[in-house]
């Protein structure tokens, strides 16, 4: 478990709660020694971990959404990456083919039948990690940047450089 749990949508205490629902989780199902808790992660630890990863499994509650840092960075990085859908059924990201989408959250079971089918598939990983890098890559801060200014000027009617 890369990162830190608390976020916006999870406040500290609901966050530390959800972390050692987790530890227990692992404790009763005797793989305790085989998962580790990282925490807060400097951006290059963080990247390592994800380099270092032959998957990144985002299991979120709600879902996952193209509005999820943690999934940027998991397709900028090139990795094969398997999500949630969300209440809505999907957007852009779910169309895109970039990930493998469990369509039921909450579901251990076919959360891992996805992510055995992906780490047994070298085709599909190459896949989902080609595009999502495509995907990430309309997403980067310099290409946000650039539409944001293409835009101001658009409605300054300013067309100069």
């Amino acid at each position: 478990m890369a990162g830190g749990f608390t976020s916006q949508a999870l406040p500290e205490a609901e966050a530390r709660a959800f972390r050692d629902e987790l530890t227990a989780l692992t404790h009763r199902h005797g793989v305790a020694d085989a998962v580790t808790f990282t925490g807060y992660l400097t951006p290059e630890r963080a990247s390592a971990a994800l380099h270092a990863a032959d998957v990144v499994v985002l299991p979120f509650t709600a879902g996952v959404t193209l509005k999820s840092g943690a999934l940027l960075a998991a397709l900028a990085h090139g990795r094969p990456t398997v999500v949630t859908a969300p209440d809505d059924g999907g957007d852009e990201l779910h169309r895109s083919g970039a990930v493998a989408v469990v369509p039921e959250r909450r579901d251990s079971a076919a959360l891992a039948a996805t992510v055995g089918r992906v780490l047994a598939d070298p085709v599909l990983r190459r896949r989902l990690a080609e595009r999502g890098r495509t995907l990430a890559a309309g997403y980067a801060w310099p290409r946000v940047a650039a539409a944001h200014r293409d835009l101001y000027r658009r409605l300054l009617g300013r067309h100069d450089g």
